[in-house]
């Protein structure tokens, strides 16, 4: 019975550390203490407005 006790207990410590560390991951995440990965570039400009429709006549978006 006791070596039962051990392994099931170890089982719990061994979800509950994976546990905290994918939550600590997340909190990083998610407070912004985490670093940006790739390339950062500035955001572009908007792009232009006359872009002809796709249909012609009454049934186009106005």
């Amino acid at each position: 019975m006791k070596r039962r006790t051990k392994i099931i207990l170890t089982i719990i410590l061994v979800i509950i550390v994976g546990v905290g560390i994918y939550g600590y991951q997340v909190y990083q995440m998610i407070m912004g203490s985490e670093k940006i990965r790739g390339t950062q570039e500035s955001i572009p400009e908007a792009v232009n407005n006359n872009i002809p429709g796709l249909n012609l006549g009454a049934d186009d978006w106005p």
